[in-house]
């Protein structure tokens, strides 16, 4: 289970988090033409 959550921590974080973080103008909100979608 350690060895698996290794590997998905290591996906997110260099894949998923730089892809969210690109998404995010300085204003912290979404930059027009995102494909992320704001929560309530």
């Amino acid at each position: 289970m350690s060895r698996l959550l290794g590997r998905v921590r290591r996906k997110i974080l260099s894949k998923g988090l730089p892809a969210v973080l690109a998404d995010i103008g300085d204003d912290g909100r979404l930059r027009p033409g995102s494909t992320l979608r704001a929560g309530p």
